[in-house]
């Protein structure tokens, strides 16, 4: 964990460079960026801010570059007006902001300032998770605010948020190494991922087992992704989108949501977890209508803690090298898998301790409980889960030269021509950035160039070139990625002496039960209600698939004393157990089939249950660009004027550029998807989520609203409006 002031100070400043209103009151942004710097930095010496946050602009600039075009200065400005569109990044659909946003830059100022106001966190690392977690949404849940979410950063090309560009500033400035009083930032994308999935999920016996499976991956991804995030912040992750995902903030609540405070005009105080989440369960009646209002309008329902939402795989934004905040992005990608594998150990662990207090009360032949037998079946549990999961990660310093970059870059298969495309996609990834550089070096004309992305006589050299190379970066990073996959590594699975002839899981049919026959069978004739049902046991379990079932659950031993509580109960911080088991869902599909027979909303009512799977299309093509919007109908009407002339040399069907605030909005939209729309479209089908990840999802619902909640979340997905 990075506790250094000066990174996290200088992260703030970075954050709050643009204010949010900066698109309505251009002249007095910098008047209002100072005015949220002394509201978050109470107490530090203000001429030294002022001369710190003078020298950090070139994080600013490194963001700019890399979201925009280098437009020419003062030459196709576009002030804000009532009839301001702004574009959506990856399309055609186009949303009257400056019609629908009725706010003075004044106005707008006063909803940052109350949503700053108050803030108490004892250092400033909290301060900065503060800002990042709550900002945005303090401001545009405001009433009158809430359009204020789609603020541009550049009112040129409006298709990208200013709360992406103050992310994305700081972010990079995380990457800075600081010799000799130099500022040099060296960014690198680090690409990790665990596995298996599809495999992994698919072995359960129950619809509880199939969801814990899910959350298990999501959990174990978040503690990864917490490792990074606890060094360099959260605005590092650039896949998924994490704010507001409510398993991130659920393993962040101890350690800084109720230490964030917030004072109340009326004197009285409040966390930063009071203020995000509910205190109670949405079915702790089982009232699904329950419109109980909560305290503040952004408040979630403690439900949304255990949506599985987290895909198993994150990029982020991290050093190349050695940087300000100790840590290289090796080093990095290190301590995430060893966070993965801590977690796990922890898991594995407790779940022994439930395995242990429930044979022991269901099991009475002594002779299956002596310590040998103990000791290896520990030994075998311990080997099985050190091979689980697989973990693989990749860090790609950026390329920063032009030339050797954009020649390397130039080989990969991406870049293999498709002489039958349709016009908007003709040009290769690599073809497109040579057509941007020769717009920006050689025909825009040299009085129009803005020096500070200029050097050379000529103004003819990109001081940023990691700008306009965020497309082949990505992809580098990608490539690598992949072939790390691919190199397999192979090692015999031996767990111990007594594998051989031993049963197979009967889930898996890979690993060797935990204890012998025997045992199985004396459990499988004894009381293990709420834990096993009898006719499940014919073989036996592994760990994993014992893990799978035992970490979610509380496990009753003889004495009220051995009681082995809920591991991830514990873990999230919840009380009340049977408002813990409600909220889970359904336990199996028999379940769910009596419910429908209670619920049936046809007569007779339909026992059925049908598994919905859906995934979305072309998502690759989404994520790597392929489908980006053509570049001049993201401009704005003057810009567009501006530059149509000089296009027309490189191509007016030239594509947007793939950069840092697409793949960051992108992302949003998917997490908005699957943690927001997806679920409360699946419980209003009577439906139970498996997992969301944004762009694919299991459900288990009656069969006959399957084909209904499907067209619905379907629909939603496309933004269809009908």
């Amino acid at each position: 964990m990075t506790n250094n002031p000066d990174y996290w100070r200088q992260k703030i400043l970075c954050f709050l460079h643009d204010p949010p209103p900066k698109a309505l009151d251009l002249g007095r942004h910098e008047e209002m960026a100072w005015e949220m710097v002394k509201a978050m930095l109470q107490g530090e010496d203000e001429a030294r801010l002022k001369d710190e946050a003078g020298s950090l602009k070139t994080a600013d600039h490194l963001a700019s570059a890399a979201d925009r075009f280098v437009f020419p200065k003062g030459k196709c400005s576009v002030s804000w007006n009532d009839k301001f569109i702004f574009r959506h990044p990856m399309g055609k659909a186009r949303y009257p902001l400056g019609e629908k946003l009725k706010l003075t830059g004044e106005r707008a100022e006063e909803f940052v300032a109350n949503a700053l106001g108050g803030i108490d966190a004892e250092d400033l690392r909290l301060r900065f998770f503060a800002l990042w977690r709550f900002l945005r949404i303090n401001t545009v849940t405001q009433t009158g605010a809430g359009n204020m979410a789609l603020l541009p950063a550049d009112t040129r090309i409006p298709d990208h948020t200013i709360w992406t560009h103050m992310a994305l500033t700081s972010a990079l400035h995380g990457c800075r190494l600081a010799e000799d009083g130099r500022i040099d930032i060296k960014p690198a994308f680090l690409v990790f991922q665990l596995g298996p999935v599809q495999d992994f999920i698919a072995s359960a016996r129950s619809t509880r087992d199939m969801w814990s499976g899910s959350y298990l991956l999501s959990w174990l991804t978040a503690h990864a992704i917490k490792a990074i995030t606890d060094v360099l912040g959260p605005d590092h992750i650039l896949f998924p989108a994490i704010c507001e995902q409510g398993i991130f903030d659920a393993i962040h609540r101890e350690s800084v949501y109720e230490k964030i405070r917030f004072k109340g005009q009326d004197g009285k105080t409040d966390t930063l977890w009071q203020r995000l989440y509910r205190d109670e369960f949405y079915r702790s009646n089982n009232n699904r209508s329950n419109n109980k209002r909560f305290q503040y309008q952004h408040q979630l329902p403690l439900e949304h803690l255990l949506n599985p939402t987290l895909p198993n795989r994150f990029v982020a934004l991290v050093p190349a090298e050695k940087g300000q905040c100790g840590y290289s992005g090796e080093e990095l990608a290190r301590q995430a898998e060893q966070a993965v594998l801590s977690e796990l150990h922890q898991i594995s662990e407790a779940c022994w301790q439930h395995f242990q207090t429930l044979i022991q009360r269901c099991v009475s032949e002594e002779n299956l409980l002596n310590p040998t037998q103990w000791e290896d079946m520990k030994k075998r549990w311990d080997a099985q889960v050190e091979r689980f999961p697989q973990i693989s990660w990749a860090v790609f310093p950026w390329e920063a030269g032009y030339e050797p970059a954009i020649g390397k870059f130039s080989k990969l298969p991406i870049n293999q021509e498709n002489p039958g495309a349709e016009p908007a996609k003709k040009y290769t990834p690599a073809e497109v950035i040579k057509r941007y550089h020769r717009l920006a070096t050689e025909l825009i004309p040299v009085e129009d160039r803005d020096e500070r992305y200029y050097s050379g006589e000529g103004k003819d050299r990109l001081n940023l070139p990691y700008g306009l190379l965020w497309t082949a970066n990505y992809h580098f990073a990608d490539y690598l990625m992949s072939a790390r996959r691919n190199t397999r590594e192979f090692s015999q699975f031996n767990t111990d002496e007594h594998q051989e002839g031993t049963p197979k899981d009967s889930l898996t049919g890979k690993e060797e039960i935990i204890g012998s026959e025997d045992l199985w069978k004396a459990l499988r004739n004894s009381d293990c209600k709420g834990v096993f049902k009898a006719n499940e046991l014919r073989t036996g379990y592994g760990a994993i698939s014992l893990i799978k079932r035992l970490w979610c659950r509380s496990i009753s031993g003889k004495t009220d004393e051995t009681k082995s509580p809920s591991y991830l109960r514990c873990r999230l911080g919840f009380e009340n157990n049977d408002d813990f088991e409600r909220a889970l869902g359904f336990d199996s599909v028999q379940e769910i089939a009596q419910r429908n027979k209670r619920q049936g909303r046809r007569e007779p009512a339909n026992p059925y249950v049908a598994v919905l799977a859906m995934d979305g299309d072309q998502m690759g093509k989404w994520v790597s660009g392929e489908n980006l919007p053509n570049f001049k109908c993201q401009l704005a009407q003057e810009a567009r004027n501006y530059l149509i002339p000089y296009l027309e040399k490189v191509g007016t069907e030239l594509p947007r550029l793939l950069t840092p605030s697409y793949h960051m909005q992108f992302s949003e939209a998917l997490a908005n998807f699957g943690n927001f729309v997806a679920p409360l479209i699946i419980e209003y089908y009577d439906g139970q989520l498996i997992y969301s990840g944004g762009d694919d999802l299991l459900v288990m619902l009656p069969a006959e609203n399957a084909v209904l909640c499907a067209a619905a979340l379907r629909a939603a997905f496309r933004g269809e409006k009908d």
